[in-house]
Formats: structure tokens, C-alpha cells, sequence
């Protein structure tokens, strides 16, 4: 789990933190929870929750900038 949050603190420089979620919170469920393909559909469906609630909370409630990545 340490280094899975260690490549995502690299990959959101370079794709941002919406990207970079997307990636790193269902890599993380997958490791920490059951191994199952019926686990996939609400593991998936958290990742997008959590990414969206953290980016609108932060952007548009808090007026924080996220990083949006050097590639896009």
C-alpha cells in the first residue's frame, strides 16, 4: 500500500489528481479488499464518488486548486 501511494504522489504530477485517483483508489481497494469480480462494480463506483466529492469539495466549496497534471 506504502508504494502504491508513493507511484500515485508521482503519477498525479504528471496526469493530475482526477486521473491519478481514478487509478490509485481502485488499485488500493482491489489490494486491501476482497479479490472477487463481483467486488469490481462498487469498487469502481467509490472511486468515482470519493474522486468527485474530493474535487468539487475542494474546488468549488474551498477554492483549492488541484493538480491538473504536465500532460494535460
Amino acid at each position: 500500500a506504502f508504494l502504491l501511494f508513493f507511484g500515485f504522489v508521482i503519477i498525479m504530477k504528471y496526469l493530475g489528481f482526477v486521473i491519478a485517483s481514478l487509478i490509485f483508489l481502485p488499485a488500493l481497494m482491489w489490494i486491501l479488499g476482497p479479490k472477487t469480480a463481483k467486488s469490481l462494480i462498487p469498487i469502481s463506483l467509490t472511486s468515482i464518488a470519493i474522486t468527485s466529492v474530493i474535487y468539487i469539495g475542494f474546488t468549488k466549496c474551498l477554492n483549492v486548486f488541484l493538480p491538473s497534471g504536465s500532460l494535460f
